[in-house]
């Protein structure tokens, strides 16, 4: 019965530990995509096109950056996907373990369901507050999780806004031009006026 108890707080807590590495993930993330919402249109097209002596304009020393900040937040998107991917399904299968677990502490100690007051005569007080710690900061960190995510969507909302307004004024200006360019010219001809 000890076992099944105690194999059911290590599954919280590496649930736990899953949750908190997928958190850090995505902080950085949101890092990332907070100092690219703040900047402008024309600083981040000036990160993305370098000037004709090589050199990023927003930065006076020449160094030039090794990646592109979009490509930095695509490859740091892609490695969250892939890990949150995989750590939902060791979530799930280790949910599955543990409502397993609970139903068979439940049917073990012959009573109605898995709560607090029906397994205060079956085990010490220690392990029943260290079951009921392990559960509320499982909890709490999802919360944060789910937060930090919702938080993450709203920044990538608003660069996607931002992307698709730069796209509408570039292709404006292409539209623009290319009505100037298009307009037709006659050849010069060269009329002898003196026939």
């Amino acid at each position: 019965m000890q076992a099944l108890l105690d194999k059911l707080i290590a599954n919280y807590q590496q649930d736990i530990l899953e949750l908190e590495e997928q958190l850090s993930l995505t902080e950085e993330l949101e890092k990332l995509l907070k100092t690219e919402t703040g900047k402008t249109a024309a600083q981040k097209r000036n990160e993305l096109f370098p000037d004709s002596a090589g050199k990023v304009k927003d930065d006076p020393e020449g160094k030039v950056k090794e990646e592109i900040r979009s490509d930095l937040i695509e490859k740091q998107l892609t490695a969250l996907a892939k890990t949150r991917d995989r750590q939902l399904t060791l979530l799930r299968q280790r949910g599955e373990e543990s409502a397993e677990l609970r139903e068979k502490i439940v049917d073990l100690l012959g009573i109605e369901d898995f709560s607090y007051k029906n397994l205060a005569g079956f085990f010490t007080e220690n392990q029943l507050e260290e079951l009921h710690a392990t559960e509320k900061k499982l909890r709490e960190t999802m919360h944060k999780m789910l937060e930090m995510d919702r938080q993450v969507i709203e920044l990538l909302k608003t660069e996607i806004e931002a992307v698709k307004l730069e796209l509408y004024r570039i292709k404006s200006g292409v539209q623009l031009k290319k009505v100037y360019q298009n307009q037709f010219c006659q050849e010069a001809r060269f009329i002898d006026k003196e026939k």
